[in-house]
């Protein structure tokens, strides 16, 4: 949990400022009934996708529910006609360039 509490700002890690609960989503479907769930019990959600915030945007001042989208790593399609790509959340930009590079 407190990995999730962790960003790459000047904002310091503490365990008031961590999710009660992280969920690891595979497909938007599994985001979709984490959140439904989370509303439903009125728990606060936090997005956490690679940690890279500077601004502390990943602390959950209330605790609740982490949704980490680092599992969702799949180039869905590319579009090289108008130099597009749909990727899920967690596609990373040394794992997309990757992918480009070797089409």
């Amino acid at each position: 949990l407190r990995a999730h509490s962790v960003d790459e700002g000047l904002h310091a890690a503490c365990d008031a400022h961590a999710p009660h609960v992280v969920a690891l989503p595979r497909s938007t479907e599994e985001v979709s009934r984490a959140v439904q769930l989370a509303a439903e019990r009125r728990v606060p959600v936090v997005p956490f996708g690679a940690g890279t915030s500077l601004e502390g945007h990943i602390h959950a001042l209330a605790g609740g529910l982490s949704v980490d989208t680092s599992r969702m790593d799949s180039v869905m399609a590319v579009h090289e006609a108008d130099l597009t790509c749909t990727v899920q959340a967690g596609v990373r930009r040394k794992a997309l360039n990757e992918h480009l590079r070797d089409r």
